[in-house]
């Protein structure tokens, strides 16, 4: 029984190395999500949302009321309280007061700013992930270039025990051995250079992430589940970018609309209270007043100022409608491009897949085979080799631009904000 319990715990302590030994693994959900909680940028935008809430209530309410004190016909023989009827002691509240319907205007315009900046924070979010996903494919294809020159370079080594072999035995030329070493240094060449790469882009992503990682701990399992996208439902209407000059749009409409209530008076009204004392003469107990006065402003339009202040709106209004025509046609391009890209890779990848790859085996496996009947060239062979890595090279080169691809047309269209602007 005891052995059993040792045996048993073993076992366990064991597995819980094992689990500790693990590394973790990064999906491209959780790079992006990294980037964007380490994001400065998002950052600002979050503050300029709370500054923009608090810009509403600043705006959208009664200004404070003003409390004056003063005294009024004071004597300036004896600045006396007790000489004249007519001198007191004044107190004052006065509350202005806009135009119906001007504050309700105010903070409909000071929402629209919070609505452009929430806008920008999902502008500022969908080009962080854009550019994540980049880095993320970047990676991937150099990760896979690496496995297959270092393929590459095994199967030259391979050979070169065989070519050896044959030289020694004269069936084989100096020139092959040294053509197989040739190719052989040409492949470690490229993985020195390949290492490179993904170094510098490991770097930009732990700057983007805050975080040191590692090749190792990034997880490109997901990378071929290629997304299906409906092309024929595909548009802009989604796309923070677009959406935030017609937030920006609106709010020049309703800027015109408040422009309108500089043609309307403001009002003021003021309560006063005048305390009189005794006059000392006459030994007179005098009443005390109190006073309502209402006031408001002339909107005179001196120099045409309140006409200036409509015509500023309405070309403001004009200016972001250009702007987001241009916007609008600039992004309708690069997403017509992107979906023929789409189209044309998937294709591709289809053939090369199906086809190409299972002739390239096809012809090295010949090849060879001719090469070592004295049919062919060890240059042929050499060739095929090189046809045969390349075009399985060239199927992860098209997964990965599909994949930048689909990244692009979700860019473009907004498709992780689609649920917000429905």
């Amino acid at each position: 029984m005891m052995k059993k319990i040792i045996l048993f715990s073993f076992i366990l302590f064991m597995s819980f190395l094992s689990v500790l030994g693990q590394t973790n693994k990064y999906n491209l959900d959780d790079l992006i999500h990294f980037a964007k909680e380490s994001s400065p940028s998002l950052a600002a935008v979050k503050f300029q949302i709370k500054a923009d809430e608090s810009r509403i209530k600043i705006n959208s309410n009664l200004p404070d009321p003003l409390i004056s004190f003063g005294v009024t016909n004071l004597p300036i023989n004896s600045f006396s309280f007790t000489q004249e009827p007519m001198t007191g002691k004044m107190i004052s509240v006065t509350q202005a007061i806009p135009f119906p319907g001007k504050l309700s205007t105010i903070k409909e315009l000071n929402e629209f700013d919070k609505t452009i900046s929430t806008n920008q924070y999902r502008e500022n979010e969908n080009n962080i992930s854009l550019l994540m996903k980049r880095l993320y494919f970047q990676l991937y294809y150099s990760q896979k270039e690496y496995e297959v020159i270092q393929n590459k370079k095994e199967l030259f080594s391979a050979l070169a025990e065989v070519l050896n072999s044959r030289f020694q035995n004269s069936l084989t030329s100096q020139k092959d051995v040294i053509m197989n070493d040739y190719q052989i240094s040409v492949a470690e060449d490229k993985l020195i250079a390949i290492n490179s790469d993904q170094q510098n882009i490991l770097s930009n992503i732990s700057v983007l992430t805050e975080k040191e990682i590692k090749i190792s701990e990034i997880d490109f399992s997901e990378i071929n589940q290629l997304e299906k996208l409906d092309l024929t439902n595909l548009s802009l209407e989604a796309n923070p970018s677009i959406n935030k000059l017609k937030s920006m749009i609106n709010k020049s409409a309703k800027k015109i609309e408040l422009t309108d209530y500089n043609y309307y008076p403001d009002f003021k009204f003021t309560v006063q209270y005048n305390q009189r004392d005794i006059i000392s003469k006459t030994n007179t107990n005098l009443n005390d007043f109190i006073s309502f006065i209402v006031g408001f402003n002339l909107p005179i339009n001196f120099g045409g100022r309140i006409d200036a202040a409509t015509e500023e709106s309405e070309y403001t209004q004009k200016y972001f409608e250009q702007n987001e025509n241009a916007v609008r046609q600039d992004l309708s391009i690069k997403l017509q491009t992107a979906e023929e890209n789409y189209k044309s890779l998937k294709k591709r990848l289809a053939l090369i897949n199906n086809e190409l790859i299972e002739k390239a085996e096809l012809n090295y496996k010949t090849t060879l085979s001719a090469y070592q009947t004295d049919k062919a060239s060890f240059n042929d062979v050499v060739a095929s080799i090189n046809f045969l890595f390349d075009e399985k090279l060239k199927r992860d080169k098209i997964i990965t631009e599909l994949n930048k691809t689909i990244s692009e047309i979700i860019y473009l269209t907004g498709y992780e904000f689609k649920e917000i602007y429905q």
